[in-house]
């Protein structure tokens, strides 16, 4: 071990033993295209390695296999890791950093017939550690955690899921998390040696579906989204479907979230551009904490503003319901390499109001009114 390198005690989320266990995964399901869910079954493998930050601090890492009947990876498996991890409180003086809870569904950790790039690439990159690309999603499939905790206390969350959905409810001991959403396809460019950075690549080395998300416990030093006042934004999800996002901020002086992101102008095929996603979930509580916005009387307008290091910028198509005491905003169109993303919400004017419609959506027996200016069904919805 390096003379400055040290161990980081973490928190690594396994299936829990007991329904009253913390700090640990209840249960698994997949939702199919088809409407079908299907419970995963834990399969009693659990990977366990060690890994060096670039620090070169270490963390022992452990995640846990599940089967799923009827899904097919890219190598015709039909398991899933979950990788889900809590660094513990570190307690400095009179200040405590309660960390972040990271979490990762793999298409298969356990998988040795990934593809392998190209000896000549792969040297070309100077790649560390294995040149394959990572196993993929081949369906759509909706995902379902459900895991206790006594250690979290949801500030933000960031990463690369579709329609996210993050709930709890107190339980014995601490809170019970309920996470949903869809695997992300983003572009993959492989890790290089450090101080490098991610490096300028034109086109992307593959495009893979992609399941991750990051959230920030609202007592972390780090983490100041209050907007100066006694209240919380309530865990606001931002998502994007960039090779590299940074964390999203919460400007003050603009009242803007901002997040940089870069990835690569074109898909793998060299030809196909790169059509950025940047999605956005926010509670009404939240809104009203950070922009001041009665919003469950009135649904805000949504600004989204895509911008580039060279001033110019790019219309991105914008839609937004609410759904739940929910308001969910989605951009698309633009495109990469590094721009930065704003989003800003405002009271509507009474030409806004005039294009808010409200449109019904169906699932089985459930049905739910989702308004908003070019509103959506929630994942799993039709339009009725």
């Amino acid at each position: 071990m390096p003379a400055n390198s040290a161990v980081i005690p973490i928190n690594n989320f396994l299936l829990c033993a007991s329904a009253s266990e913390m700090n640990c995964i209840v249960s698994l399901s997949a939702e199919f295209e088809d409407g079908r869910v299907v419970s995963a079954i834990p399969t009693g493998v659990v990977s366990k390695w060690d890994s060096r930050d670039y620090e070169q601090n270490i963390r022992t890492y452990a995640a846990t296999e599940w089967k799923i009947q009827g899904l097919k990876n890219s190598s015709g498996t039909d398991t899933v890791v979950t990788q889900m991890w809590m660094q513990k409180p570190n307690t400095i003086g009179n200040q405590t950093d309660f960390g972040a809870l990271d979490f990762t569904i793999f298409a298969s950790l356990f998988d040795s017939t990934q593809d392998e790039l190209s000896p000549d690439l792969c040297k070309a990159m100077k790649v560390i550690g294995d040149c394959k690309y990572p196993p993929q999603f081949t369906q759509k499939v909706r995902f379902t955690t459900v895991f206790n905790s006594n250690l979290l206390e949801p500030g933000l969350t960031t990463g690369s899921v579709e329609n996210v959905t993050y709930t709890s409810k107190d339980i014995e001991g601490g809170k019970q998390f309920t996470i949903a959403g869809n695997a992300m396809e983003i572009p993959v460019n492989l890790p290089v040696e450090a101080n490098t950075g991610p490096g300028d690549f034109t086109q992307a080395l593959a495009n893979r579906t992609y399941w991750h998300l990051y959230t920030i416990d609202r007592r972390n030093t780090s983490f100041d989204w209050g907007n100066g006042k006694s209240c919380s934004p309530d865990n606001p999800i931002i998502s994007s479907n960039a090779a590299y996002a940074g964390f999203p901020e919460f400007d003050k002086q603009t009242q803007e979230i901002k997040l940089k992101v870069s990835s690569p102008h074109l898909k793998a095929d060299g030809k196909t551009l790169e059509v950025g996603q940047f999605r956005a979930t926010i509670s009404l509580a939240g809104i009203a904490c950070l922009w001041g916005i009665n919003s469950s009387a009135i649904s805000p307008q949504a600004n989204v503003n895509v911008t580039y290091d060279d001033g110019s910028s790019s219309v991105a198509v914008l839609t937004s319901r609410v759904v739940n005491k929910t308001f969910s905003i989605q951009a698309t169109g633009y495109h990469y390499s590094s721009p930065t993303i704003r989003l800003n919400l405002t009271e509507p004017t009474k030409s806004d109001l005039s294009k808010k419609i409200t449109i019904s959506c169906v699932k089985g027996k459930i049905a739910k009114k989702v308004s908003g200016v070019n509103p959506t069904c929630p994942a799993g919805y039709k339009k009725k």
